[in-house]
């Protein structure tokens, strides 16, 4: 089984990652353009919240086998192992901002 990891200093509040989970667990059928960010159905399993420091504290389920918030993290700042080894999941560093 797969663990999200989290670096909350990489996090820069941009959350792809509940919008990439509101798609993934979305009840209707459709693509990520005509997702209702109102309808409660749809609602993200993680969260991201302000520090009151200048940064942002992601809080998240941890439960996808393939997680797509993970997938979608482009500042790097969610990363998911398995198995004693990280994941293909992760971005490499040249890549991140």
């Amino acid at each position: 089984m797969r663990r999200i990891m989290i670096n909350a200093s990489l996090c820069d509040g941009c959350k792809n990652c509940s919008v990439a989970c509101m798609q993934a667990h979305r009840t209707d059928k459709g693509t990520i353009y005509d997702l209702d960010l109102t309808n409660q159905e749809n609602e993200s399993r993680n969260h991201i919240v302000n520090d009151g420091k200048g940064g942002y504290k992601p809080i998240f389920c941890r439960h996808c086998d393939q997680p797509e918030c993970v997938m979608s993290c482009m500042s790097g700042a969610l990363y998911a192992i398995g198995a004693g080894q990280r994941s293909l999941m992760r971005l490499p560093a040249a890549t991140r901002r």
